[in-house]
């Protein structure tokens, strides 16, 4: 078994447990810093996870924003159209 894969077994919060009490050597063993390096790619990891989560949040809002815009032109153009039917009636009807 890889040391990855115990690390994986053992799970973040045991590994970081396990390496502030020196289960894993001191702090100039090669071990020691395999094991900082595999802790730091679980910070980035979930990192990325939520940057991509805030992205897809981001862009369905934006998706959002314009469909809200395009019902807005619609309700425009027919209060426009409100206001100027009677008008246009009122004109043609009158001799």
């Amino acid at each position: 078994m890889s040391l990855t894969d115990e690390l994986e077994a053992f799970g973040e919060v045991e590994v970081r447990q396990r390496l502030v009490n020196g289960g894993f050597g001191s702090r100039e063993s090669h071990t020691y810093a395999a094991v900082e390096g595999w802790l730091r790619g679980k910070v980035l990891e979930r990192e990325a996870a939520l940057n991509a989560r805030e992205e897809s949040r981001s862009e369905q809002s934006l998706r959002i924003s314009h469909k809200s815009l395009r019902i807005s032109y619609t309700a425009i153009i027919i209060a426009i159209m409100a206001i100027l039917i009677p008008i246009f009636v009122t004109l043609c009807t009158k001799k």
